[in-house]
């Protein structure tokens, strides 16, 4: 059994239209691109980290490494590297579900929520992650 999942790089919600991108440098050049994600509710996003790599000289989409954003108004992420779409998914369903945070949170409330969830997820499994 395979698994699909579609990336977008452009998405039409209720009055808006969302397209993120991500600049990345490789070797001394700029490259602005689309930024593929799935979107878990309103404009929270799910991501497979881009990375430059001079030696190839390409940009790397790497599928060990997600993260989670907001795609609408000024682009915001959490200061978290998760392993798989799964768990960044996990991620992103619990900070949409707490009334204490939001996208509109300051950079210092987003980094404490993230330590937050990491001290909380390791509880849950026992502190072997």
């Amino acid at each position: 059994m395979s698994t699909h999942v579609n990336l977008v790089d452009m998405r039409i919600g209720s009055g808006i239209v969302s397209a993120p991108s991500t600049t990345l440098t490789v070797r001394g050049v700029m490259y602005t691109m689309p930024l593929p994600a799935h979107q878990i509710n309103g404009s929270t996003v799910v991501f497979p980290a881009p990375e430059p790599d001079e030696e190839t000289n390409s940009i790397r989409v790497r599928f060990d490494q997600w993260r989670i954003g907001r795609d609408v108004g000024p682009w915001r992420q959490l200061p978290l590297h998760c392993p798989d779409m799964a768990a960044a998914v996990k991620v992103a369903m619990e900070f949409e579900s707490d009334p204490g945070i939001s996208w509109d949170s300051s950079e210092e409330d987003l980094g404490a929520w993230a330590v937050a969830f990491v001290e909380r997820d390791r509880a849950r499994s026992g502190g072997d992650r």
